[in-house]
């Protein structure tokens, strides 16, 4: 039962995660667009705990999962790391609200 319920508070994690990521992506300037999980991998899955459990017990399931969710990180990585440079030629003495209002 505790595993069924760190399972289930896990999904509800990755799901609030994947919305945040996803929104934050395409707020961005130019946006992004998140690989989906190969449909011919994941379709039919029972989203549920003990299907889960099932499902990531099988290398071939839980290897397609861990390289999307990698592929995610390294996209939003990559948008981070390209909005970093926005205010970096500026000294710490310039950068506050009317900088940023002048910005946008």
């Amino acid at each position: 039962k505790n595993q069924e319920a760190a399972t289930s508070e896990f999904l509800l994690g990755m799901g609030k995660f994947g919305n945040t990521l996803t929104e934050a992506a395409s707020s961005l300037k130019g946006g992004v667009e998140l690989r989906r999980p190969d449909v011919n991998i994941v379709d039919g899955l029972d989203l549920k705990p003990a299907a889960l459990n099932k499902a990531a017990s099988e290398p071939k399931i839980a290897d397609h999962c861990d390289a999307v969710l990698h592929d995610w990180c390294k996209q939003v990585e990559k948008l981070l790391d390209q909005g970093q440079g926005t205010f970096s030629s500026q000294t710490p003495d310039d950068v506050g609200p009317d900088t940023e209002l002048e910005y946008w």
